[in-house]
């Protein structure tokens, strides 16, 4: 992750950046299926009558991305990202807002409901949108100003993943979260073999702000794929992620879906964060040099920092 373009000085915390791999070991790896199918998205608030199937739920979150701030086709500001921001407290608003982004049409029918602590509770079905990246926009992001929280678990849909290059790849830092010491947590991808975190096309956790390491790749993930991608990080000195790695660290799923059946791809990646340290933004976009001729989505991004559960999958 390299920090600059629009997202200005208060941003830019992360500086230094080293590469070291740390080995995991895997939660519910595999192909592994959660959840029943049948809601699909098409669902209204909770099921209906019938053969009709009940709405199944993803665990309350304090932060839902709905992205319905503005029509589509709009160029993002702070201010219409916010409309777009369903949380109740502990909240700053956005600054700044990438150039290279609007709100785009729906990419992804929301499977399951989802309520947000203090505030609204929304059924299956309920009608979003998603933020559109242009991907010739590199070192560009927006960012959710999310003060103080040592303990989170953020993830959504990422749809179209860039193009494989091969012996010309670039990174993409797609959603990251910043800390208030600089220490940042960053769901990455290395489209190609030419990046030295992954030796081909691959999804990993970039660690930086001191000495940059990086995840295992997940290597199941293809080339305008469609992911629901969850990253939990515990920038706190108590508890472990997958490994075990004890705290601070990140670890992340990755999922294909159909409805409300979640399927993970492979293993949970972990890897073990710098310092101990506390959020200051989330980012999204792509904080990196990677770009390509196309648009990145993304779509009914949620944050758990009350309960930080993870996975947090319809159930």
């Amino acid at each position: 992750m390299r920090f600059g373009g629009d997202a200005g000085p208060k941003r830019m915390k992360a500086r230094a950046l080293i590469f070291a791999a740390v080995v995991l070991a895997g939660c519910g790896g595999g192909s592994t299926p959660t959840g029943s199918g049948g809601s699909g998205g098409s669902g209204g608030s909770g099921g209906g009558g019938g053969s009709t199937p009940a709405c199944k739920t993803f665990g309350p979150v304090d932060v839902f991305l709905n992205m319905n701030g503005a029509a589509v086709g709009t160029l993002v500001t702070d201010a219409n990202l916010g409309v777009g921001t369903e949380i109740a407290a502990n909240y700053a608003g956005w600054d700044p807002a990438s150039p290279f982004q609007t709100f785009g049409g729906s990419q992804v029918a929301m499977p399951a409901g989802v309520t947000i602590n203090g505030g609204a509770t929304h059924g299956c079905g309920y009608a979003t949108q998603s933020l559109a990246h242009n991907a010739m926009g590199n070192f560009s992001t927006s960012s959710m100003n999310l003060e103080g929280k040592t303990n989170l678990v953020m993830g959504g849909w990422i749809v179209n993943l860039a193009p494989d290059q091969g012996t010309k790849s670039q990174y993409f830092d797609m959603a990251q979260t910043v800390g208030n010491k600089g220490y940042a947590a960053t769901i990455q991808l290395s489209n190609g073999s030419n990046e030295p975190a992954c030796t081909a096309y691959g999804l990993e956790i970039e660690n930086s702000g001191g000495t940059t390491t990086h995840s295992p790749c997940n290597f199941l993930v293809a080339p305008g794929g469609t992911y629901f991608v969850q990253m939990h990080v515990n920038y706190s000195a108590t508890g472990s992620c997958a490994g075990p790695i004890a705290a601070p660290c990140a670890e992340m799923n990755v999922y294909t879906t159909a409805g409300d059946v979640f399927t993970q791809l492979g293993s949970t990646v972990a890897v073990a964060m710098g310092s101990t340290d506390s959020t200051s933004v989330v980012n999204f976009g792509n904080q990196e040099g990677g770009t390509f001729a196309g648009t990145i989505y993304f779509q009914n991004w949620m944050v758990d920092y009350t309960n930080h559960t993870f996975p947090n999958l319809p159930h």
